[in-house]
């Protein structure tokens, strides 16, 4: 069976967005270490249109283990508006009007193609992950 693993920064305030402010003074060697595991365990990526674009934006140019690692995985993009894949491997999940919908697409490629999906969203993505109230 396939998991989803999400990997976010948060503060111990329950802080999660602005990371550009705050999340750099707190990055180890061994912070490192465990994001390129995590990363090299997982078979694909799942994220929403925003986060896509911000790691879209940085990551192709750069190099190391870690930006080789995370520009050769296969990429799921949650999103009804994304136009532009240009990061290699890099496939938008359509249908994605109803929170549901990134769950069930998103499971259906995990059983089909893949056996760990790290995610590093905190938006649309990980709160459709929650159970239905």
């Amino acid at each position: 069976m396939a998991k989803i693993v999400n990997s976010t920064f948060v503060s111990l305030d329950g802080v999660v967005n602005h990371m550009e402010k705050w999340h750099f003074d707190y990055l180890s060697d061994q912070g490192d270490q465990l994001a390129l595991a995590q990363l090299e365990e997982a078979d694909a990526l799942l994220m929403g249109r925003n986060t896509y674009q911000v790691y879209a934006g940085a990551w192709p140019s750069r190099d190391g283990a870690y930006a080789d690692r995370l520009n050769a995985i296969p990429k799921y993009v949650a999103s009804s508006t994304l136009r532009d894949r240009t990061w290699h491997g890099t496939q938008v999940l359509a249908g994605v009007g109803d929170k549901n919908d990134v769950l069930f697409e998103a499971g259906l490629h995990a059983r089909l193609e893949t056996s760990n999906v790290q995610t590093f969203d905190n938006g649309v993505v990980v709160l459709s992950f929650r159970k239905p109230s």
